[in-house]
Protein backbone atom coordinates (compact mmCIF):
# COMPACT_ATOMS: atom_id res chain seq x y z
CA UNK A 1 0.00 0.00 0.00
CA UNK A 2 1.32 3.42 -0.93
CA UNK A 3 0.42 7.10 -0.72
CA UNK A 4 -1.65 8.05 -3.75
CA UNK A 5 -3.40 11.15 -5.09
CA UNK A 6 -6.13 9.75 -7.36
CA UNK A 7 -7.26 13.00 -8.98
CA UNK A 8 -3.71 13.98 -9.93
CA UNK A 9 -3.08 10.49 -11.28
CA UNK A 10 -6.22 10.64 -13.41
CA UNK A 11 -5.20 14.03 -14.81
CA UNK A 12 -1.83 12.57 -15.85
CA UNK A 13 -3.48 9.59 -17.54
CA UNK A 14 -5.86 11.91 -19.40
CA UNK A 15 -2.91 13.93 -20.71
CA UNK A 16 -1.30 10.70 -21.92
CA UNK A 17 -4.56 9.77 -23.71
CA UNK A 18 -4.58 6.39 -22.01
CA UNK A 19 -6.66 3.47 -23.22
CA UNK A 20 -7.45 1.05 -20.41
CA UNK A 21 -8.77 0.77 -16.88
CA UNK A 22 -7.24 2.41 -13.82
CA UNK A 23 -7.97 0.26 -10.78
CA UNK A 24 -7.38 1.64 -7.29
CA UNK A 25 -7.84 -0.52 -4.19
CA UNK A 26 -8.00 0.74 -0.62
CA UNK A 27 -9.10 -1.61 2.12
CA UNK A 28 -12.00 -3.68 0.83
CA UNK A 29 -13.02 -1.16 -1.85
CA UNK A 30 -11.90 -1.15 -5.49
CA UNK A 31 -12.49 1.71 -7.94
CA UNK A 32 -12.47 1.08 -11.70
CA UNK A 33 -12.05 4.03 -14.07
CA UNK A 34 -12.38 3.18 -17.77
CA UNK A 35 -10.66 5.47 -20.26
CA UNK A 36 -10.52 5.76 -24.04
CA UNK A 37 -7.87 8.10 -25.43
CA UNK A 38 -7.77 9.75 -22.03
CA UNK A 39 -11.53 10.34 -21.89
CA UNK A 40 -13.75 8.78 -19.25
CA UNK A 41 -16.29 6.27 -20.57
CA UNK A 42 -17.33 4.80 -17.21
CA UNK A 43 -16.48 4.85 -13.51
CA UNK A 44 -17.57 2.49 -10.76
CA UNK A 45 -16.52 0.99 -7.46
CA UNK A 46 -17.26 -2.20 -5.58
CA UNK A 47 -19.52 -0.58 -2.96
CA UNK A 48 -23.07 -1.68 -3.84
CA UNK A 49 -22.90 -0.66 -7.52
CA UNK A 50 -26.48 -1.74 -8.26
CA UNK A 51 -27.89 0.30 -5.38
CA UNK A 52 -25.96 3.32 -6.66
CA UNK A 53 -27.29 2.69 -10.17
CA UNK A 54 -30.86 2.43 -8.85
CA UNK A 55 -30.52 5.75 -6.98
CA UNK A 56 -29.35 7.57 -10.10
CA UNK A 57 -32.05 5.99 -12.22
CA UNK A 58 -34.57 7.27 -9.70
CA UNK A 59 -33.20 10.80 -10.13
CA UNK A 60 -33.32 10.44 -13.90
CA UNK A 61 -36.96 9.38 -13.63
CA UNK A 62 -37.87 13.04 -13.03
CA UNK A 63 -37.08 13.51 -16.72
CA UNK A 64 -38.37 10.06 -17.77
CA UNK A 65 -41.47 9.45 -15.58
CA UNK A 66 -42.02 5.85 -16.70
CA UNK A 67 -38.44 4.86 -15.99
CA UNK A 68 -38.28 3.73 -12.37
CA UNK A 69 -40.83 0.94 -12.14
CA UNK A 70 -39.82 -0.68 -15.40
CA UNK A 71 -36.13 -0.35 -14.66
CA UNK A 72 -36.36 -1.83 -11.19
CA UNK A 73 -38.16 -4.82 -12.62
CA UNK A 74 -35.58 -5.13 -15.36
CA UNK A 75 -32.65 -4.89 -12.93
CA UNK A 76 -34.25 -7.50 -10.67
CA UNK A 77 -34.43 -9.91 -13.60
CA UNK A 78 -31.09 -8.85 -15.08
CA UNK A 79 -28.46 -10.64 -13.00
CA UNK A 80 -26.52 -12.77 -15.48
CA UNK A 81 -23.33 -11.51 -13.84
CA UNK A 82 -24.06 -9.12 -10.98
CA UNK A 83 -20.98 -10.44 -9.22
CA UNK A 84 -18.82 -9.99 -12.30
CA UNK A 85 -16.71 -6.97 -13.19
CA UNK A 86 -18.57 -4.34 -15.25
CA UNK A 87 -21.94 -5.78 -14.21
CA UNK A 88 -23.46 -2.35 -13.55
CA UNK A 89 -22.31 -1.12 -16.97
CA UNK A 90 -23.71 -4.27 -18.55
CA UNK A 91 -27.02 -3.39 -16.91
CA UNK A 92 -26.96 0.09 -18.48
CA UNK A 93 -26.22 -1.43 -21.89
CA UNK A 94 -29.14 -3.82 -21.39
CA UNK A 95 -31.46 -0.94 -20.45
CA UNK A 96 -30.53 0.88 -23.67
CA UNK A 97 -30.86 -2.28 -25.75
CA UNK A 98 -34.35 -2.88 -24.33
CA UNK A 99 -35.27 0.80 -24.93
CA UNK A 100 -35.79 1.70 -21.27
CA UNK A 101 -33.13 4.38 -21.89
CA UNK A 102 -31.89 6.09 -25.02
CA UNK A 103 -28.15 6.72 -25.56
CA UNK A 104 -28.40 10.40 -24.52
CA UNK A 105 -30.10 9.45 -21.23
CA UNK A 106 -27.47 6.78 -20.66
CA UNK A 107 -24.77 9.45 -21.06
CA UNK A 108 -26.46 11.64 -18.44
CA UNK A 109 -26.71 8.64 -16.12
CA UNK A 110 -23.04 7.72 -16.57
CA UNK A 111 -21.87 11.27 -15.83
CA UNK A 112 -23.91 11.37 -12.61
CA UNK A 113 -22.52 8.01 -11.51
CA UNK A 114 -18.99 9.18 -12.31
CA UNK A 115 -19.37 12.28 -10.14
CA UNK A 116 -20.39 10.17 -7.14
CA UNK A 117 -17.64 7.62 -7.72
CA UNK A 118 -15.01 10.37 -8.10
CA UNK A 119 -16.24 11.98 -4.88
CA UNK A 120 -15.49 8.83 -2.89
CA UNK A 121 -12.24 8.22 -4.80
CA UNK A 122 -10.97 11.69 -3.89
CA UNK A 123 -10.98 10.64 -0.22
CA UNK A 124 -8.39 7.90 -0.77
CA UNK A 125 -4.86 8.62 0.46
CA UNK A 126 -3.45 5.10 0.89
CA UNK A 127 -3.93 2.24 -1.55
CA UNK A 128 -2.68 0.22 -4.49
CA UNK A 129 -3.22 1.13 -8.11
CA UNK A 130 -2.61 -0.46 -11.48
CA UNK A 131 -3.51 0.11 -15.11
CA UNK A 132 -5.03 -2.91 -16.83
CA UNK A 133 -6.50 -3.64 -20.24
CA UNK A 134 -10.23 -3.02 -20.49
CA UNK A 135 -10.80 -6.63 -21.56
CA UNK A 136 -14.42 -7.48 -22.34
CA UNK A 137 -15.40 -3.86 -21.63
CA UNK A 138 -14.20 -2.95 -25.13
CA UNK A 139 -17.01 -5.08 -26.55
CA UNK A 140 -19.76 -2.97 -24.99
CA UNK A 141 -21.27 0.11 -26.67
CA UNK A 142 -20.02 3.47 -25.42
CA UNK A 143 -22.41 6.30 -24.71
CA UNK A 144 -20.10 9.19 -23.84
CA UNK A 145 -16.53 10.41 -23.55
CA UNK A 146 -16.16 12.75 -20.58
CA UNK A 147 -13.25 15.14 -20.19
CA UNK A 148 -11.44 14.03 -17.02
CA UNK A 149 -10.21 17.56 -16.32
CA UNK A 150 -13.77 18.87 -16.13
CA UNK A 151 -14.66 16.28 -13.50
CA UNK A 152 -11.47 16.63 -11.47
CA UNK A 153 -11.42 20.44 -11.60
CA UNK A 154 -15.04 20.58 -10.50
CA UNK A 155 -14.40 18.17 -7.66
CA UNK A 156 -11.20 19.92 -6.54
CA UNK A 157 -13.07 23.22 -6.41
CA UNK A 158 -15.75 21.51 -4.33
CA UNK A 159 -13.11 20.17 -1.95
CA UNK A 160 -11.62 23.60 -1.24
CA UNK A 161 -12.42 24.64 2.34
CA UNK A 162 -15.21 27.21 2.50
CA UNK A 163 -14.22 30.82 3.13
CA UNK A 164 -15.53 32.51 6.25
CA UNK A 165 -15.54 36.12 7.31
CA UNK A 166 -14.34 36.53 10.89
CA UNK A 167 -13.99 39.62 13.02
CA UNK A 168 -10.24 39.32 13.42
CA UNK A 169 -7.69 39.07 10.58
CA UNK A 170 -5.53 36.77 12.70
CA UNK A 171 -7.81 33.80 12.04
CA UNK A 172 -7.88 32.63 8.41
CA UNK A 173 -8.10 29.43 6.42
CA UNK A 174 -5.33 28.33 4.06
CA UNK A 175 -4.47 24.98 2.51
CA UNK A 176 -6.08 21.74 3.80
CA UNK A 177 -2.72 20.51 5.11
CA UNK A 178 -1.99 23.71 7.02
CA UNK A 179 -5.26 25.52 7.69
CA UNK A 180 -3.95 28.21 10.00
CA UNK A 181 -2.06 31.29 8.93
CA UNK A 182 -0.46 32.14 12.29
CA UNK A 183 1.33 30.28 15.03
CA UNK A 184 -0.72 28.38 17.60
CA UNK A 185 -0.24 30.95 20.36
CA UNK A 186 -1.51 33.71 18.06
CA UNK A 187 -4.45 31.54 17.08
CA UNK A 188 -5.35 30.96 20.72
CA UNK A 189 -5.29 34.69 21.39
CA UNK A 190 -7.46 35.34 18.31
CA UNK A 191 -9.99 32.74 19.37
CA UNK A 192 -10.13 34.17 22.86
CA UNK A 193 -10.87 37.57 21.32
CA UNK A 194 -13.54 36.04 19.06
CA UNK A 195 -15.36 33.31 21.03
CA UNK A 196 -16.50 30.28 19.07
CA UNK A 197 -20.25 29.93 19.59
CA UNK A 198 -22.29 26.99 18.40
CA UNK A 199 -26.04 27.17 17.90
CA UNK A 200 -27.56 27.50 21.34
CA UNK A 201 -30.92 28.85 20.22
CA UNK A 202 -32.77 25.62 21.00
CA UNK A 203 -34.01 25.17 24.53
CA UNK A 204 -32.29 22.16 26.13
CA UNK A 205 -34.09 22.33 29.47
CA UNK A 206 -36.47 19.45 28.89
CA UNK A 207 -36.76 15.74 29.53
CA UNK A 208 -35.52 13.25 26.94
CA UNK A 209 -38.63 12.10 25.07
CA UNK A 210 -38.79 8.63 23.62
CA UNK A 211 -38.78 9.09 19.85
CA UNK A 212 -38.41 6.29 17.34
CA UNK A 213 -38.90 8.53 14.31
CA UNK A 214 -35.30 9.82 14.22
CA UNK A 215 -32.34 8.14 12.54
CA UNK A 216 -28.85 8.94 13.83
CA UNK A 217 -25.67 8.00 11.95
CA UNK A 218 -22.52 7.34 13.97
CA UNK A 219 -19.25 7.47 12.02
CA UNK A 220 -16.24 6.17 13.97
CA UNK A 221 -13.50 3.67 13.16
CA UNK A 222 -13.52 2.42 16.77
CA UNK A 223 -16.05 -0.45 17.18
CA UNK A 224 -16.22 -0.02 20.96
CA UNK A 225 -17.23 3.64 20.61
CA UNK A 226 -19.89 2.70 18.06
CA UNK A 227 -21.17 -0.03 20.35
CA UNK A 228 -21.42 2.38 23.29
CA UNK A 229 -23.23 5.05 21.29
CA UNK A 230 -25.61 2.46 19.88
CA UNK A 231 -26.32 1.13 23.38
CA UNK A 232 -27.09 4.61 24.71
CA UNK A 233 -29.29 5.68 21.80
CA UNK A 234 -31.04 2.38 21.20
CA UNK A 235 -32.25 2.47 24.80
CA UNK A 236 -34.09 5.69 23.89
CA UNK A 237 -35.63 4.10 20.77
CA UNK A 238 -33.55 5.97 18.22
CA UNK A 239 -32.72 4.22 14.96
CA UNK A 240 -28.92 4.04 14.80
CA UNK A 241 -26.77 3.54 11.69
CA UNK A 242 -23.20 2.55 12.65
CA UNK A 243 -20.46 3.27 10.10
CA UNK A 244 -16.89 2.14 10.88
CA UNK A 245 -15.34 2.87 7.47
CA UNK A 246 -15.02 6.59 6.67
CA UNK A 247 -14.60 5.86 2.96
CA UNK A 248 -18.08 4.33 2.95
CA UNK A 249 -19.59 7.03 5.12
CA UNK A 250 -20.66 9.51 2.46
CA UNK A 251 -22.41 6.88 0.38
CA UNK A 252 -24.13 5.31 3.38
CA UNK A 253 -25.50 8.56 4.77
CA UNK A 254 -26.79 9.40 1.28
CA UNK A 255 -28.60 6.08 1.42
CA UNK A 256 -30.04 6.41 4.94
CA UNK A 257 -30.45 10.22 5.10
CA UNK A 258 -30.07 10.46 8.91
CA UNK A 259 -31.61 13.25 10.96
CA UNK A 260 -28.36 13.78 12.90
CA UNK A 261 -24.75 12.68 12.40
CA UNK A 262 -22.20 11.91 15.12
CA UNK A 263 -18.78 12.18 13.46
CA UNK A 264 -15.41 11.16 14.86
CA UNK A 265 -12.51 13.46 13.96
CA UNK A 266 -9.49 11.13 13.99
CA UNK A 267 -9.93 8.37 11.40
CA UNK A 268 -7.70 6.69 8.78
CA UNK A 269 -7.59 7.92 5.15
CA UNK A 270 -9.83 10.93 5.86
CA UNK A 271 -10.39 12.92 9.03
CA UNK A 272 -13.71 14.11 10.35
CA UNK A 273 -13.10 17.72 9.34
CA UNK A 274 -12.71 16.83 5.66
CA UNK A 275 -15.65 14.44 5.76
CA UNK A 276 -17.84 17.07 7.44
CA UNK A 277 -16.88 19.59 4.75
CA UNK A 278 -17.80 17.09 2.02
CA UNK A 279 -21.15 16.36 3.62
CA UNK A 280 -21.98 20.04 3.86
CA UNK A 281 -21.48 20.36 0.11
CA UNK A 282 -24.11 17.70 -0.54
CA UNK A 283 -27.55 19.20 -1.02
CA UNK A 284 -29.19 16.69 1.35
CA UNK A 285 -26.95 17.55 4.32
CA UNK A 286 -26.51 21.31 4.25
CA UNK A 287 -28.69 21.68 7.36
CA UNK A 288 -28.37 18.24 8.99
CA UNK A 289 -26.91 18.55 12.53
CA UNK A 290 -23.34 17.21 12.50
CA UNK A 291 -21.78 16.69 15.93
CA UNK A 292 -18.00 16.26 16.03
CA UNK A 293 -17.03 13.59 18.57
CA UNK A 294 -13.39 13.50 19.69
CA UNK A 295 -10.96 13.30 22.56
CA UNK A 296 -9.47 16.66 21.54
CA UNK A 297 -11.01 19.50 23.48
CA UNK A 298 -8.75 22.45 22.59
CA UNK A 299 -9.95 25.74 21.18
CA UNK A 300 -8.10 25.06 17.94
CA UNK A 301 -10.08 21.86 17.38
CA UNK A 302 -13.35 23.61 18.13
CA UNK A 303 -12.47 26.40 15.72
CA UNK A 304 -11.67 23.92 12.94
CA UNK A 305 -14.99 22.19 13.59
CA UNK A 306 -16.75 25.52 13.24
CA UNK A 307 -14.91 26.33 10.01
CA UNK A 308 -16.16 23.15 8.32
CA UNK A 309 -19.66 24.05 9.51
CA UNK A 310 -20.04 21.39 12.18
CA UNK A 311 -23.11 22.06 14.28
CA UNK A 312 -21.61 21.22 17.67
CA UNK A 313 -18.89 19.35 19.52
CA UNK A 314 -18.93 16.42 21.98
CA UNK A 315 -15.77 15.52 23.87
CA UNK A 316 -14.80 11.92 24.72
CA UNK A 317 -15.26 10.33 27.15
CA UNK A 318 -18.91 11.25 27.55
CA UNK A 319 -21.76 9.89 29.62
CA UNK A 320 -25.14 8.76 28.37
CA UNK A 321 -26.64 11.90 29.85
CA UNK A 322 -24.18 14.13 27.93
CA UNK A 323 -24.85 12.30 24.67
CA UNK A 324 -28.62 12.48 25.05
CA UNK A 325 -28.44 16.14 26.00
CA UNK A 326 -26.66 17.11 22.78
CA UNK A 327 -28.86 14.84 20.65
CA UNK A 328 -32.01 16.28 22.16
CA UNK A 329 -30.64 19.77 21.61
CA UNK A 330 -30.98 19.25 17.84
CA UNK A 331 -33.70 16.60 17.71
CA UNK A 332 -36.28 17.99 20.16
Amino acid sequence: MQTIYPLSLLAQLANRQLNGCLQISSGAVTWSIYLETGKLVYASNSLEPFERLDRHLTRLSHQVPTLVGAVRYHLATFPPSQSAQNSDYQAICSLVHNQYLNPAQAAILIEGLAREVFESLSLVRQGDCEIIESGEFTQFPKFCQIDISLLTNHLQSQLQPPKFLVSTPKLSLQSPGSPWQNESDTITNSIQDTPIEFNDSINTNHDYPVNNNYTIACIDDNPSVLKTINLFLDAENYSVVMIDNPLKALMQIIRYKPDLILLDITMPNIDGYELCSLMRRHSSFKKTPIIMVTGNSGLLDRARAKLVRATDYLTKPFTKSELLKIVQKYLP
